[in-house]
């Protein structure tokens, strides 16, 4: 298979952790730990796995909300529903990998409920799958961990819950839960518990998974709303929430001591309210007519505030302030439903589900207008729920609708066209840190590892920046014998963001397969940066940011990708979960009119 876009998030695990939690911040961090009178020479390999099938039917019995991606399937799990039920397809063929699996405490049989928008979140490397629910027996919430290793064999592959809401404070919403959608800042996941009735206990506040510790962040959950009662809009649905850099953004409807309609802001950084105007006052109808709120971008891809998919789009900045909404912003993405979840960027670029239309809007930032081939119309599915993320293929872009015989479909970002079109692509900010100081001084080489050298007829590499753009001043070069461009002299930091680089091999009639790529650069020497920093002087360190594999837990199919920490937080140029990257949390909605499903 040739002609396809796509890219593996590889990164060691310790540079992993430390720029996922520095993705947090609104613009960059600076480093105390900087050593910038010394350089490293840093090494990444990524490999890109083979394309997805396009369109996937749903499973019986349900049709899910959000996504997990994974190297060779693809989760959702059914929503608003008693159980917690999930389902998986495989990428390759869009097949069911086996019949969908019901999840019960296995310590003492309880069922988990989960809400209208149940997000998933895919720990790669150790084959696991964690979802937000509420435990049936004692209305506590929290995670439930699912084993997708072990799911093939275990009709109940369950493996823990960690309890973030004591029993009795996350009371049931008829038969559902009353969770909102989660959202991942860093490495921590965030949902908000909500709940019809004062603000005691857990009862009205944040909840906080550590994806590292996998447990309780410290200090949860977060009061948001003080001793104010709240309404659930009768539970179906609850609002969305949504995390723009490191802020989340939380829908309320206030019903004491006086009603108001609000968007609260919480700050990941500090674990408090945000500061400033917030919060915002959304009188003017948004809370339960329009899904989550999607992020205000500068020209490089970096969030500054926040606007909402109303048919207006106001918007706010970092401070809670109205700020003039960017012109065409409004004919790109414009209103959606309150069952459509948080957007998804790729570089400058912001991508929105609008179930009106069954459509997907998308707003460029550095352009100030609506992206080229966009809104992609969606056909074989009704009412689109959510956009997700891909960790493999940061530039494509998957969805999830109520029904239809292609219910669960992909698209590529830039194209609209599938995922498989098009030149491999590579995004230097799936390996560089995100930090300002990391970014590379000098590029020094590529080199394709797999497919061996001599078992193609040549390629040539194109650089773009992370709008695609061509980058000035750096043509085409050429694949060597061995594999290996030589990069040197190349100013891949002259466009907007950390460069894209696109391989396009000369026979795209050739099975080319998964593709596996090195690329070496320098930099400052950095802790966050993945490198060492000396304490006396010494020669210039090396930093290896190379992944492990990852065998695959799906029989039949070969061990593909790496060692991943996703990580969420918008940074420029970064996409999807990754351990350097966003990792968006998608949503979804329903009835184009509103009324609760069946």
């Amino acid at each position: 298979m040739t002609g396809y876009e796509r890219n593996r998030f590889g990164i060691l695990a310790a540079t992993a952790a430390v720029a996922a939690a520095a993705a947090l911040s609104f613009g960059v961090m600076s480093s105390a730990q900087a050593d910038t009178s010394t350089e490293s020479s840093y090494t990444a390999t990524t490999v890109v796995p083979l394309p997805p099938a396009s369109t996937f039917s749903g499973s019986a019995g349900g049709d899910g909300w959000a996504l997990a991606v994974e190297p060779d399937a693809v989760y959702n799990v059914f929503h608003h529903a008693s159980t917690l039920q999930v389902a998986c397809h495989l990428q390759a063929d869009a097949s069911e990998c086996y019949s969908p699996r019901t999840i019960t405490d296995t310590a003492d049989g309880s069922n988990f409920a989960v809400s209208g928008q149940p997000g998933l979140w895919a720990d790669t490397a150790n084959s696991k799958l964690y979802v937000y629910a509420t435990k049936v027996s004692d209305t506590s919430a929290g995670v439930v961990c699912v084993d997708t290793a072990a799911a093939a064999s275990n009709p109940n592959p369950f493996c823990g819950y960690t309890v973030l809401a004591p029993a009795g404070d996350a009371p049931l919403a008829g038969s559902i839960s009353a969770l909102s959608n989660p959202v991942l800042v860093g490495t921590k996941w965030y949902a908000f518990n909500t709940v019809t009735d004062a603000s005691t206990g857990a009862k009205n506040h944040l909840l906080c998974f550590d994806t590292t510790a996998k447990a309780a962040c410290g200090s949860q959950p977060f009061d948001i709303v003080g001793a104010a009662s709240l309404s659930t809009n009768g539970g179906f649905p609850v609002p969305s929430i949504a995390a723009i850099g490191s802020q989340i953004v939380i829908p309320v409807v206030v019903t004491a001591p006086t009603a108001a309609q609000q968007l609260e802001c919480f700050s990941t950084t500090t674990n408090a309210l945000c500061g400033g105007s917030w919060p915002v006052d959304t009188s003017f109808g948004y809370i339960g007519s329009n899904g989550a709120a999607f992020p205000l971008l500068n020209a490089s891809g970096v969030p500054v505030g926040v606007c909402l998919p109303t048919a207006a789009n106001q918007c706010f900045n970092q401070n809670g302030e109205s700020v003039a909404t960017p012109a065409g912003l409004p004919a790109a993405i414009g209103a959606n439903l309150v069952w459509n979840g948080p957007a998804i960027t790729v570089g400058p670029r912001v991508f929105v589900a609008n179930g009106v239309n069954d459509s997907v809007g998308c707003y460029d930032y550095a352009a100030g207008a609506g992206c080229a081939n966009f809104p992609k119309a969606l056909n074989g599915l009704s009412l689109l729920y959510t956009v997700n993320g891909d960790p493999q293929r940061p530039s494509c872009i998957w969805v999830n609708a109520d029904n239809g015989e292609a219910q669960i479909q992909n698209f590529d970002a830039y194209s609209a066209g599938n995922c498989g079109a098009g030149s491999i692509r590579v995004f230097a900010a799936s390996f560089v840190a995100p930090q300002e100081q990391c970014v590379p001084t000098s590029w020094q080489s590529l080199q394709i590892l797999e497919p061996a050298p001599g078992s193609y007829t040549g390629a040539t590499v194109s650089f773009v920046d992370s709008d695609a753009t061509p980058i000035p001043n750096a043509p085409d070069r050429p694949v060597g014998a061995d594999g290996k461009v030589d990069l040197t002299g190349l100013d891949l930091n002259a466009g907007i963001g950390l460069p894209q680089f696109l391989v396009q091999f000369a026979d795209q009639g050739q099975q080319i397969g998964s593709v596996k790529i090195q690329f070496t650069w320098t930099g400052a020497t950095d802790v966050v940066c993945g490198a060492s920093v000396p304490t006396t002087p010494s020669p210039t360190p090396t930093a290896t940011v190379t992944p492990s594999p990852t065998a695959s837990p799906h029989p039949g199919l070969a061990a593909t990708g790496a060692t991943v920490l996703p990580a969420v937080g918008i940074a420029a140029g970064l996409v999807g979960a990754g351990a350097l990257v966003l990792a968006l949390v998608m949503v979804v909605r329903h009835r184009r009119v509103a009324p609760p499903k069946k």
